[in-house]
């Protein structure tokens, strides 16, 4: 069987970069996502170290002779280790963990599924570069059936999906979340107990998603429920789920000088894929198109990874706006030399303008109280017309937009 072709990530540039610098990187992400066959193409030694969270260690080396290797890699012989098992080498360890923790001096990366852009699904006639940069865009259309669409964001980002027929890549996101939800990890999160409960925290988040939802908000529609759980017991959960890189924590804004607004700084938690928010709640691309009404939490989804790829592409940061009024915005970028740019996520042709007012209203606020102004004030639709409007407002379908 022939070999499948690399498809490019908009990260590999900065792999190359770090090991070029450092001769060392830490890469870690959701299974499936495509860390290993990413790394593989600096290195030849990466056995089949495959799994749902693992963090690989490449150590670059500037030997002529030699080329990088890999952390803790099989001895010849030796059988690929298991989902979040400990290689018992004391050269290294597979070793999930979060993306910003790694040994002192080890550059970290997070990788996310593939974004539409990478998948060949956006045409990139939008950079986000340039709306960082202020720039106008020109209006153009960018179009996709709607079924097709709904068909996608089930699909996800999955790598290995790319090579499948539908009826196959649309069952690969649950696979995967299976397999995630049954690791034991080597970091000594324990493995949920109760099955049921564990589900349906993962059903809570999933109808939620790339939302701001707490703790007490999960016990409390559990207790509707008639299910209970301890608020220990829960935290256990969610670290379990942030462990395995299935749950994901943007954190709130907060801008680069003091405002008279309190904001608030609760996370906004979203599902690694929104395709495993859909396999979470057993949504179908059919099932999809007949009550449109679950869609919204998944179009969120997607336009908040796709986001985050692009963002950390270019070194920015991605992050939530919520205060104290209740005014909100769903993703803030902001690049390291303090640019910002607002951006709200609207699946109805029907809400741009309730969308619109809200990032005029967050531009207002900040501009009155002496800081810096946004560089983009983005609505981000599904389909259509990508323009720049007089009132400074800039709309982008998301099958438009790239890094």
């Amino acid at each position: 069987m022939a070999e499948l072709q690399y498809i490019p990530r908009l990260m590999d540039r900065e792999i190359k970069r770090i090991l070029e610098n450092y001769g060392v990187v830490s890469l870690s992400g959701p299974w499936g996502c495509g860390k290993t066959t990413s790394l593989r193409r600096y290195t030849e030694q990466i056995g089949s170290l495959t799994g749902p969270s693992e963090r690989f260690v490449l150590e670059g080396t500037r030997q002529a002779d030699a080329g990088p290797r890999f952390f803790g890699r099989p001895r010849a012989g030796d059988r690929p280790h298991l989902p979040g098992e400990r290689n018992t080498e004391k050269s290294g360890h597979v070793f999930p963990g979060d993306a910003s923790r790694g040994s002192a001096g080890t550059p970290c990366l997070r990788m996310h599924t593939m974004s539409l852009f990478e998948t060949g699904d956006s045409n990139g006639s939008v950079r986000l570069r340039d709306l960082m940069a202020g720039v106008k865009i020109r209006t153009q259309v960018s179009a996709i059936e709607l079924a097709d669409f709904v068909a996608l964001t089930c699909f996800g980002g999955w790598p290995r999906g790319l090579s499948m027929p539908p009826a196959s890549r649309v069952s690969l996101p649950a696979s995967y979340l299976n397999a995630a939800l049954t690791a034991q990890l080597a970091t000594g999160e324990k493995k949920p107990a109760n099955a049921d409960k564990f589900q349906f925290v993962v059903e809570l988040l999933a109808e939620t998603n790339a939302s701001v939802v707490k703790n007490a908000d999960l016990l409390d529609e559990m207790r509707h429920a008639e299910e209970s759980l301890s608020a220990s017991v829960l935290s256990g959960y969610i670290r379990y789920l942030k462990a395995q890189f299935i749950l994901e924590e943007f954190p709130g804004w907060s801008p680069p000088a003091a405002t008279k607004t309190r904001l608030l700084t609760s996370p906004k938690r979203m599902l690694a894929d929104p395709s495993l928010a859909a396999a979470a709640l057993g949504l179908s691309p059919d099932h999809l198109m007949k009550d449109f009404s679950e869609f919204g939490p998944l179009f969120k989804g997607i336009c908040l990874r796709d986001l985050a790829v692009y963002a950390e592409s270019m070194g920015a940061a991605v992050f939530h706006y919520l205060d104290s009024t209740n005014l909100q915005v769903d993703a803030i970028v902001e690049t390291t030399d303090g640019r910002w740019g607002a951006f709200d996520f609207q699946l109805s042709g029907r809400g741009v303008e309730q969308s619109v007012r809200s990032l005029l209203h967050v531009s207002d606020k900040m501009i009155r109280q002496h800081l810096r102004p946004p560089q983009c004030l983005v609505v981000v639709t599904t389909t259509g017309i990508a323009m720049h409007r007089d009132d400074g407002i800039t709309i982008v379908p998301i099958i438009a937009l790239r890094n």
